[in-house]
């Protein structure tokens, strides 16, 4: 897989870290580092979908559902046919470099906000992947229904192909679509805040 790598040797990302949140201060105050979860061949969905649902729900239920039905979806798609690569919900999420950083955070403004941006190095054995992430906000946006649409946009953000590769009529003809990419890095293993010396 052209999008998967595997190593030791130091790399560099950027994240955008929330300085007030007590996690994020514990472990810069004692460590200076972070862990992701591990890559464990098993499912990693919190929650499932109950089949026997027969309540009703709100528009605010269904937007809060809507955001987990797509990381659902994504979570579904991974575990049937990219296995090997790191779950969207076990990994911690990186920017290969500031650029892209700096374009994710005008996209995703009400994520960054009071957030701090922060360049971060590998640390010891590493798996990661690199995705476009204009796929996810695309589901996000959506409300999509059809299964066919879902799995083409699964299939795409898997294989780490970017909105801009694709010449699909079916997804340019949608109001939400664009066609501006923004790489994200799944990452399994641990990243210092200090670079190593």
């Amino acid at each position: 897989m052209h999008n998967l790598f595997h190593g030791t040797e130091s790399q560099n990302f950027h994240v955008w870290i929330n300085p007030d949140n007590w996690l994020v201060k514990h472990q810069l105050q004692q460590s200076g580092e972070f862990f992701s979860g591990k890559i464990n061949g098993g499912s990693n969905l919190l929650f499932i979908p109950n089949p026997d649902f027969h309540g009703e729900t709100t528009p605010f239920q269904m937007n809060i559902m809507n955001k987990y039905a797509v990381e659902y979806n994504f979570e579904v798609f991974r575990e049937r046919h990219f296995n090997r690569l790191p779950s969207r919900l076990s990994s911690i999420f990186l920017l290969p470099d500031k650029e892209h950083a700096l374009r994710y955070h005008d996209r995703h403004l009400d994520h960054v906000n009071g957030r701090v941006l922060r360049q971060v190095f590998s640390k010891g054995e590493y798996t990661y992947s690199v995705h476009d992430s204009s796929w996810v906000d695309f589901m996000r946006e959506g409300n999509f229904t059809d299964t066919s649409l879902i799995e083409t946009i699964n299939q795409y953000y898997w294989q780490g192909i970017s909105v801009d590769e694709v010449n699909n009529k079916q997804l340019s003809a949608l109001p939400n679509w664009h066609d501006n990419p923004i790489p994200e890095v799944l990452y399994i293993g641990r990243i210092s805040f200090n670079k190593a010396t």
